[in-house]
């Protein structure tokens, strides 16, 4: 039995009693439960991340679980609750949800199935409208693709806990290439440095999700996360004829650049607008096999089913659909009501359309009666009307100024603008301004501060400390180093990425309240290098040896005799072997000639001691003299071997002489 397996029972929270074992990924176990309390069904995740029982990462989870709990949006799995548990020594959090029984987008794609263009219609619709809102909300899901998006038996499409896996990925401090191939294939192509991104990646990943769902295929796959999201870096999305009416909406949504892609509304919109070019969607079951998506139950059906859900705040209902979804008719001629008397004398009712012409008359005489009366009505006013000098309400806090003006009988607009001249709710400016004239029932509008201006994130990344520091000191924010870690890309003293810890999803651009502080994690630079022993290798493998280490090997200086090292081979090397070197270091090495050989003189019949002398001279030594130790040399010999004359032997070969 698993581990997963072993839970079966356990009850969480005091409430929750776990159940079937559904699935485990690397980050979250989910199990099927039912709330002891409530006595009704649920389903709860558990986070198992590596560093996901970390007190930091219990504040980071509460906070995101209490917006998860706020969020209300038929088109986003709804969380119920949230806690932390003690499982397997640890203190794990958990998310309960509702229990969504229709499977994922995922278990359909994954048996091999398609949808047309008009059935992803309606999921990316039911999409935008649930990304739209948590978006609104402040929340980026970050992480979209075809296992996140659940299938509700009521027929609806549902995004699953927005933010979660973008909650986990940044507290392991991962970078785009730690993230599982599956999930990067339908990452946005500014997550390739890092994971701070905006609403738009998720726009960017539910346009991947849908040609995926319509093709079969995702654009831009590689072997690995890193060639896959290098791939779509600058490229357009790919479109084919298969999307149909689809095809402009989805490029658009999935433009490389996030300043040119939808917004989640504006792709919700624009799915609402193709819909009429699309035939009704074919019922598509469900995973589970219980229902149908598409198919609305008996008694619940609509005129158009690729309309037939609306987003209560009218975020994406567009102006001219009815509730139905059919087009609103023009309006219909004026008609008036006409009484008059049968043969009988009795009355009948009538609706016949009066001429224009009539029309217009009586309209010109209305607009005339109107126009006297008014200007009767304008000159009595400046008679009567009674004028007040508008005080100097500078500084004043807004109750103060209210105060001050309230027995003018002016109409009183409050405007609250940013500014740093005035405390926040000190009035700051007015119009008119003090000392001016002004009647009874005239406008008067006091501007409000609402504190500094905000200012605008600027992009840190690629930064050194100082330029950081200096950038945002400019704008009144304050830098904050989190972490100092490797890098291979980026160089050491330069930020790897940054982010507002109050508000994870700001990016460049947005702006914050003066005083902000922003959280940098600042590159050490690569790794440092281990030196390898390269003494004996050849050049050619040397450099095999030193390219996996980003190192290199350069020969210097003039080759040497060595009597170990074979000729063409590394004699030594001016790196310490062992030691650390920083990544691209070059080792400079020498070769070496090999032996140093020398030519055996010829010393036949002389004397001992002019032989002794020749054969040192050539640099030679003598070893055993065999015979008298005065006359002639009649022969040299090296290890029991006699030597032929100019025989080349190592420079210091000790030589066997015989003397008679």
């Amino acid at each position: 039995m698993s581990a997963a397996d072993q839970l079966h029972g356990q009850v969480l929270g005091g409430r929750y009693q776990l159940g079937t074992h559904l699935g485990s990924g690397s980050d979250v176990v989910v199990y099927d439960a039912v709330d002891l309390q409530l006595e009704r069904e649920v389903t709860v995740k558990i986070v198992v991340a590596p560093g996901s029982s970390e007190p930091a990462f219990h504040v980071r989870f509460r906070e995101l679980a209490a917006a998860l709990v706020a969020l209300s949006h038929p088109n986003i799995v709804t969380v119920l609750d949230y806690g932390e548990q003690h499982l397997g020594g640890r203190d794990l959090p958990y998310l309960v949800t509702e229990r969504v029984g229709g499977g994922s987008l995922a278990d359909i794609l994954d048996r091999g199935r398609t949808l047309t263009p008009s059935q992803a219609l309606i999921v990316g619709l039911d999409v935008c409208r649930g990304l739209d809102h948590a978006h609104r909300a402040g929340l980026v899901h970050g992480f979209i693709r075809p296992s996140r998006l659940l299938l509700g038996e009521d027929r609806r499409v549902r995004v699953a806990e927005p933010g979660l896996d973008l909650l986990i990925a940044r507290h392991e401090l991962r970078q785009a290439s730690d993230i599982e191939l599956d999930s990067a294939r339908f990452l946005a192509p500014e997550q390739i440095r890092d994971l701070i991104v905006g609403p738009k990646a998720d726009v960017y990943s539910l346009a991947l999700t849908l040609v995926r769902s319509v093709t079969g295929t995702v654009p831009f796959g590689g072997d690995t996360t890193v060639a896959t999201l290098t791939n779509r870096v600058d490229k357009l999305l790919p479109v084919s004829a298969d999307l149909g009416a689809l095809a402009s909406v989805l490029e658009r949504a999935g433009r490389p650049k996030p300043q040119e892609r939808s917004s989640a509304a504006e792709f919700g919109r624009s799915l609402v607008d193709v819909a009429r070019k699309l035939p009704k969607p074919a019922p598509l079951p469900l995973a589970t096999g219980s229902s149908s998506l598409f198919e609305a139950p008996a008694g619940q059906e609509t005129t158009s089913e690729l309309t037939r859900f609306r987003d209560s705040t009218g975020a994406l209902v567009r102006d001219d659909l009815d509730v139905t979804g059919s087009l609103t008719r023009p309006t219909e001629p004026t008609k008036a009501r006409v009484v008059a008397l049968d043969e009988r004398g009795d009355a009948t009712d009538e609706s016949v359309t009066r001429p224009k012409a009539t029309i217009l008359v009586y309209l010109a005489l209305v607009i005339g009666l109107v126009g006297a009366t008014a200007l009767g009505v304008i000159a009595l006013r400046k008679l009567t009307t009674k004028t007040h000098e508008v005080p100097s309400l500078i500084g004043l806090a807004e109750g103060q100024a209210r105060n001050e003006v309230a027995g003018f009988d002016w109409v009183v607009t409050v405007r609250a603008e940013a500014t740093e001249s005035q405390a926040q709710g000190n009035v700051f400016r007015t119009e008119p301004s003090a000392g001016a004239s002004l009647n009874e029932g005239e406008e008067f509008t006091m501007y409000v501060s609402a504190g500094p201006p905000l200012v605008s994130l600027p992009e840190l990344v690629g930064a050194t400390v100082d330029e950081a520091t200096a950038l945002l000191g400019e704008a009144h924010l304050t830098l904050a180093i989190g972490e100092e870690r490797y890098d291979e890309a980026v160089p050491a003293g330069e930020i790897i990425v940054w982010v507002v810890s109050a508000q994870p999803t700001l990016t460049a651009g947005d702006e914050v309240v003066q005083g902000t502080i922003v959280t940098a994690v600042v590159s050490k630079g690569p790794i440092p290098r281990t030196v390898p022993d390269l003494v004996g290798m050849t050049m050619d493998e040397a450099a095999a040896t030193v390219e996996p280490l980003a190192l290199g090997v350069l020969e210097a200086g003039e080759a040497v005799f060595s009597a170990e090292i074979p000729a063409g081979a590394i004699a030594s090397q001016d790196q310490e072997v062992g030691g650390s070197v920083a990544k691209g270091t070059v080792i400079n090495v020498v070769l070496s000639k090999g032996p140093d050989l020398r030519a055996v003189p010829n010393v036949i019949m002389l004397p001992l001691a002019d032989a002794r002398a020749a054969l040192e001279a050539a640099g030679f030594t003598i070893g055993e003299i065999k015979g008298i130790d005065s006359g002639v040399v009649v022969g040299v010999g090296y290890q029991d071997r006699q030597l032929a004359v100019g025989e080349q032997l190592p420079v210091g070969t000790a030589l066997d002489l015989a003397v008679i």
